[in-house]
């Protein structure tokens, strides 16, 4: 990511933010929206040196919101943002304004948000192609999210599959093919024409 800006989705405790900055990135933004994983992420960006080049924002990704978050809740690296009855406001950015709101014209997107890539069915396509490269977790298929990428100029590259029989609950995921049991998991590389 050398000088690129990147956009962080799912920054859990800030390990991936930190390894874009420390790899030459210009400015790493970061999105968390667990409470208890947020203030770790903060916590590792100042012992890295690094509150010049992250900025870690308290949020989550997918159509334009508010949340309320259990502060109590603590997030894994397989935790689903599912709202909570009571809690914190936690402000959820579509791309199109967190690229609007921060004044980004072109950048790199990680996305490991447990579901959340999803939204990315949700967007203009011409606010992915301000995306350089996408490189995303899925979990429940991959085929929409590549055709959908496809759709807006994109090269695909499905690094990881991974497939197991589980019960899988559906938490208002959207509608992700989600309903049946099969669970694929994967790594999806994209790369803009």
């Amino acid at each position: 990511p050398s000088g690129e800006t990147v956009i962080d989705i799912g920054a859990n405790i800030g390990d991936t933010a930190i390894y874009f900055a420390l790899n030459g990135a210009s400015k790493v933004i970061a999105l968390e929206p667990y409470i208890n994983s947020y203030n770790c992420a903060v916590n590792n960006i100042i012992l890295n040196n690094l509150k010049d080049t992250i900025m870690l924002l308290n949020s989550g990704y997918g159509k334009d919101s508010e949340v309320l978050v259990d502060p109590q809740s603590n997030a894994n690296g397989s935790s689903l943002l599912i709202p909570s009855k009571t809690g914190v406001s936690v402000k959820i950015y579509s791309l199109k304004t967190l690229l609007n709101e921060y004044k980004i014209e072109e950048a790199i997107l990680k996305m490991d948000c447990e579901g959340c890539e999803y939204d990315l069915l949700n967007e203009d396509n011409n606010v992915l192609r301000k995306f350089k490269r996408i490189e995303l977790e899925f979990h429940y298929g991959y085929k929409n999210i590549e055709n959908k990428l496809k759709e807006a100029g994109f090269s695909i590259k499905i690094l990881k599959i991974l497939k197991s029989r589980r019960n899988v609950v559906d938490h208002s995921l959207k509608d992700m093919a989600l309903n049946n049991k099969d669970y694929t998991w994967g790594i999806l590389y994209a790369e803009r024409n």
